[in-house]
């Protein structure tokens, strides 16, 4: 198990997770309901970057959420411009990320195009298929400890 992840990480996981709606509104032009899970996952990282993590540059270093469901982490009330501040970011923040994605899927439409044909037709693809079909070179392996 992991304890600690770095902002790019959780950037990435943020974006991946958002990757199933945007292709919905790249490709189909509309929205459903099959990026419900995705969207509380996405929420729940971003929340924590920003009001316990200090990794907005909006709230700063002050962790403003709890851990557990309490109030506040020090046992004082957070208040409600600071808890405003909070849900503004992290929607700022899940917006721009949103963007990012939409705007690399619409860029490179045909190599989501020729994955969802390969899925279409095997159902799953391990990695080295994925890459070789979306016409990437594999990405050097990992060392493994």
């Amino acid at each position: 198990d992991r304890f600690n992840y770095s902002r790019a990480e959780l950037e990435a996981l943020v974006k991946f997770a958002l990757g199933g709606r945007a292709a919905e509104e790249v490709v189909f032009g509309d929205q459903t309901t099959g990026a419900e899970g995705d969207i509380e996952q996405v929420t729940r990282i971003v929340r924590q970057m920003v009001g316990r993590w200090g990794m907005s540059t909006t709230i700063g270093m002050v962790a403003v959420l709890p851990r557990d469901g309490s109030s506040n982490p020090f046992g004082e009330p957070t208040s409600s411009r600071t808890l405003e501040l909070v849900d503004e970011e992290v929607r700022r923040t899940i917006e721009t990320a949103y963007d990012e994605v939409l705007a690399l899927l619409a860029a490179e439409r045909s190599r989501l195009d020729a994955l969802a044909e390969a899925l279409l037709e095997q159902e799953t693809l391990d990695q080295i298929d994925a890459y070789r079909i979306a016409g990437l070179a594999e990405p050097e392996a990992l060392p493994v400890d």
